[in-house]
């Protein structure tokens, strides 16, 4: 997947306010280890790696090929 394909499914996602909340502690976290400029890329990256399915992602990648 590259990185277009990803943003693009992250942008038509249908996002809840738990997701939300997950992503903002995940990206508040990190950032706080390490700087902000590595953190919100590595939170974003632990919550589609920890909260989004195997269909989701392949969904995501279909949907982007056309």
């Amino acid at each position: 997947m590259s990185i277009k394909q990803f943003f693009e499914g992250m942008i038509n996602r249908q996002w809840t306010l738990k997701e939300v909340v997950l992503i903002l502690v995940y990206t508040t976290v990190i950032s706080m280890i390490v700087t902000p400029f590595i953190g919100i890329p590595v939170g974003i990256s632990i919550f589609y790696y920890f909260n989004i399915s195997e269909e989701e992602k392949q969904a995501m990648r279909h949907r982007s090929r056309y």
